[in-house]
């Protein structure tokens, strides 16, 4: 305990602003406090209630994404094909939607379909071993390829206004989208934290080993944690096509890297040992923030992918960190 206190008290001040930031339960908040400030001080109308709304709609899908990148990650995986999934979902549900299909429908139908792909995915890494980045790039490359050849390379155009309306609709002022990931976040916390399989799929991601000798089915738990990364990912891809009244070919692209760097910079471990949905939240608004920001500061497009690839790497950066604390 002295130990403790000592090397607590011998920290000089950048090594405990440095422990602040990697803290999975103030780092990003702190993080996004200042992001948030600069933008404040420096980018005009930021603080409007028009840019915020815009801000939030926007990060909104991410968010959706997010959620089940955390439990992906919390069973000690990863899924590099969310994004596929999204446009595989997106695309099913405007060529439902074209035909007329009722909402709920298209909603079950494009959720079967998150969740076969991540079953496949998690099939793969679960029961026969797969390394989970050079599965999930797989099966992303796999999808994608289908997606163009259902479509033939051409948006699918001409949707019902009620499945727009989950888009592009606005319900008290608030855009319906944030609806959706708030309802998810919910969700998604009840899960992790109340129920069976939250407690296994952590205790999966925490120690495997650990886990099999108390008897859980970690390949099972593992998949299923895939299958509920791909139903969030269905669930994201059917409302940003409802957003952009269009499916198009891709739809989701790209969208898995600022997800698991959100949910990183959020606190979440790729190796399964942390992470919270409030989290992940905070860290996909500093992403998205930034991103705001620099299309209100007119930067140019190039130097956007510089500052985007920079976080994407600082994500990582902050992973190890906590880590290297941890032990």
């Amino acid at each position: 305990m002295e130990k403790t206190k000592k090397n607590k008290s011998s920290m000089s001040l950048g090594e405990r602003f440095l422990r602040l930031l990697t803290d999975e339960q103030t780092g990003a908040a702190i993080i996004l406090a200042v992001v948030v400030l600069i933008l404040a001080l420096t980018a005009d109308n930021f603080l409007s209630t028009r840019n915020l709304t815009n801000l939030l709609r926007y990060a909104s899908f991410y968010v959706m994404v997010g959620v089940g990148v955390l439990v992906i990650f919390r069973s000690g995986a990863m899924d590099l094909s969310l994004g596929a999934t999204m446009g595989m979902s997106g695309i099913l549900a405007a060529m439902l939607a074209q035909r007329g299909m009722p909402l709920w429908l298209i909603l079950i139908e494009t959720l079967v379909v998150g969740a076969l792909i991540g079953a496949f995915n998690g099939y793969l890494v679960g029961y026969w071993g797969f390394p989970a980045f050079i599965a999930t790039l797989g099966s992303k490359q796999v999808v994608r390829g289908l997606i163009t050849v259902i479509t033939g390379g051409y948006p699918v155009n001409g949707l019902s206004e009620e499945f727009t309306f989950l888009g592009a609709g606005s319900f008290l002022g608030i855009p319906v989208p944030i609806y959706v990931a708030l309802a998810m976040m919910g969700i998604t916390a009840y899960v992790l934290n109340k129920t069976v399989f939250g407690r296994h799929v952590c205790a999966t991601g925490g120690n495997t080993q650990a886990a099999l000798v108390s008897g859980i089915n970690t390949r099972r738990i593992q998949m299923l944690a895939y299958v509920y990364g791909g139903c969030c990912a269905a669930i994201a891809g059917t409302v940003l096509t409802a957003r952009i009244t269009s499916g198009q070919v891709n739809t989701g692209d790209g969208f898995e890297l600022d997800a698991i760097a959100g949910a990183i910079i959020g606190g979440a471990a790729m190796d399964g040992s942390g992470g919270t949905v409030t989290g992940v939240l905070c860290g996909i608004l500093v992403i998205y923030a930034v991103k705001n920001g620099m299309t209100l500061l007119a930067v140019n497009a190039y130097w956007q992918q510089v500052v985007q690839g920079a976080i994407i790497i600082i994500a990582i950066f902050l992973d190890i960190i906590r880590k290297k604390q941890r032990k």
